[in-house]
């Protein structure tokens, strides 16, 4: 079995990722939110240990400084969401001394998709190309899913710990210079579905399923095959 096969069968989901980290050219155009003044979560002169393990302090600050990315750059569309305003706000500020203590223990990687997940489902919502954004980091050119890991493998390493690469290639957006489609479909989806082309009319029903192609989008469904909105969940998710 290869380096790759092992990675993949020991983290599930994730092992895409330790097969891309360690190839060390992850990491030479970083987001700009990770140095700027207000959200600064790496310091650029410190040599990056991306094999190192992840803290829960880590994780919350990355996650903290997330969202003000997001609420500057998504202003006037909502910011990062009431589901991540909430997540941080859980955080607390007012620790006790033994959730002080907690924050120096090591997350695994269900605390990580848990964290992560919320802004996944937030940056597919307003359309920005989460997929794209992890193909350009060294993911398969194939790469099927709009998060950094594969929702429908085994949770069964989910307690498995997690690097400091991991973290980083999970939070490797950057809205900085993304713009929201009018039409309520990003350029991206369109072009996936649609033979590269966009300007697609969102009210068009092209597989006559019942949906629009804007439901579509929205649901996290192929435009092109036909589904029975009759028993679609509110998931997102079509029962076949």
């Amino acid at each position: 079995m290869s380096a790759l096969a092992r990675n993949i069968r020991q983290l599930g989901g994730f092992g895409v990722l330790l097969s891309i980290l360690y190839g060390g050219g992850l990491f030479a155009a970083p987001p700009v939110w990770w140095s700027d003044s207000g959200t600064k979560v790496l310091d650029s002169n410190l040599t990056p240990n991306n094999q190192g393990p992840v803290n829960l302090g880590q994780l919350k600050n990355m996650a903290k400084m997330a969202r003000i990315h997001l609420n500057n750059r998504l202003s006037g569309s909502g910011g990062a969401g009431g589901d991540i305003d909430s997540l941080v706000a859980g955080f607390g500020t007012n620790l006790t001394s033994a959730q002080k203590a907690d924050q120096y223990k090591p997350i695994n990687l269900g605390q990580l998709k848990y964290v992560a997940k919320w802004f996944y489902t937030r940056l597919y919502a307003v359309g920005y190309d989460s997929r794209g954004n992890l193909i350009s980091h060294n993911y398969p050119s194939d790469w099927p899913y709009y998060t950094p890991w594969n929702p429908y493998a085994s949770t069964d390493d989910n307690y498995a710990p997690v690097t400091i690469g991991q973290l980083k290639m999970v939070f490797s957006f950057d809205l900085g210079s993304f713009t929201i489609n009018s039409s309520g479909i990003p350029d991206w989806w369109q072009k996936q579905y649609f033979n590269g082309q966009t300007g697609i009319d969102p009210t068009l029903d092209p597989d006559q399923d019942g949906l629009s192609n804007l439901q579509e989008y929205q649901g996290k469904d192929d435009p092109t095959k036909k589904d029975n909105p009759l028993i679609k969940l509110k998931v997102g998710v079509v029962v076949r």
